[in-house]
């Protein structure tokens, strides 16, 4: 595996204060891309056990919540193992850390990746740029899902993705949102429950 950055401190991909590794390789080439640097799989440079140090150094801080993997794509074939070994060893090491994952492909076809039983969250769907929008949550066009992999995987349809949270951070403080699964016209239903000090 290859990759073009290690962010450290990091608010913008995934929830609290995060570490994220860059990958190299995306077979998607979404127009509108933010990182076309990261497409070809032989750029960057070489994932090795002092990239693996740095990562590790940033999660043993208190106040980072964990490791989101982007790119590039880690699901891109160039990164799969390594990933999977990766985040193996995060789960083992970092129980109480979490660990987000994009990738250009969909759900559907990833939900049986055995890298999955260590992803907590997914941002799944290529950028669509007719779709941009930058109010969303955690992904940069409407067509792409917040999926929380632990929750889909364990409930009665895998097919039936549960939403990590909403497309919006429109919730004013004290109040929390619980996400149900798209419904089968592919829109969210968000169940809102207002919980007072």
């Amino acid at each position: 595996m290859r990759y073009h950055n290690i962010t450290k401190d990091d608010m913008l991909n995934g929830d609290g204060l995060r570490v994220v590794l860059w990958v190299a390789g995306c077979e998607h080439c979404c127009k509108g891309c933010q990182n076309p640097v990261t497409w070809d799989p032989n750029g960057g440079l070489e994932f090795d056990e002092d990239a693996k140090r740095e990562i590790f150094e940033q999660l043993d801080q208190s106040y980072i919540s964990g490791i989101t993997f982007s790119g590039g794509d880690p699901m891109h074939c160039a990164n799969r193992s390594a990933v999977k070994q990766l985040a193996m060893e995060i789960r083992e090491k970092y129980p109480d850390k979490t660990i987000w994952l994009y990738t250009g492909d969909v759900w559907e076809n990833v939900m049986n990746s055995s890298l999955m039983k260590y992803v907590d969250v997914l941002v799944d769907g290529e950028f669509d740029q007719d779709k941009k929008d930058a109010t969303l949550m955690w992904k940069g066009s409407s067509n792409q899902r917040v999926i929380d992999v632990q929750a889909t995987l364990a409930g009665e349809n895998k097919l039936m993705p549960v939403l990590h949270c909403d497309d919006h951070d429109d919730i004013p403080m004290g109040r929390e949102t619980n996400i149900i699964p798209f419904s089968a016209n592919g829109s969210c239903v968000v169940k809102k429950n207002i919980y007072h000090a």
